[in-house]
């Protein structure tokens, strides 16, 4: 069960664009069902505009029909991503159970997980302007240091 959920997120996370700098996906989920579709929630854009990260663990139950209900967040690393995470496992579908089979009952729970990521293409040789920092050593500091006081200079050449 845990292989085809598995797939199935290889599956999506392969059909998202390679150059967003931001990235929300499904690292988890516990199911007796197998799923149809699959739905990532999009990343908030106040979350990426103040650069957080988070995670968020969503349980629900799923129907007869595949349908997820009694959706509720369990664990939440940053309120921001709960609304998102929520809208998609409503989303999401399972495959239907056959005339006459009976839901277990239990719940299934995903945990999915929002990341920013770093710029790919960082050609330092392409580079024309480099960030120098340097520290200038001035004054008295705490005895046995050989440190006295420190002031940071930043320029760009």
């Amino acid at each position: 069960m845990k292989a085809s959920a598995l797939l199935l997120f290889l599956l999506v996370g392969s059909s998202l664009p390679a150059e967003e700098a931001s990235l929300a996906r499904l690292i988890e989920e516990n199911s007796d069902r197998v799923p149809s579709t699959t739905v990532v929630p999009e990343y908030p854009e106040d979350a990426l505009r103040d650069r957080i990260e988070g995670e968020v663990q969503v349980c629900y139950h799923v129907d007869v029909k595949g349908q997820p209900y009694r959706v509720a967040v369990r664990t939440s690393t940053h309120r921001i991503f709960e609304k998102p995470s929520k809208r998609a496992v409503k989303a999401s579908l399972y495959v239907p159970l056959e005339p006459g089979q009976k839901t277990s009952g239990i719940k299934t729970c995903r945990t999915f997980r929002f990341q920013l990521q770093p710029l790919v293409d960082d050609n330092l040789a392409a580079r024309s302007v480099f960030d120098i920092n340097m520290t200038i050593v001035i004054g008295p500091t705490p005895p046995g240091t050989g440190v006295i006081a420190a002031a940071t200079d930043s320029t760009s050449s």
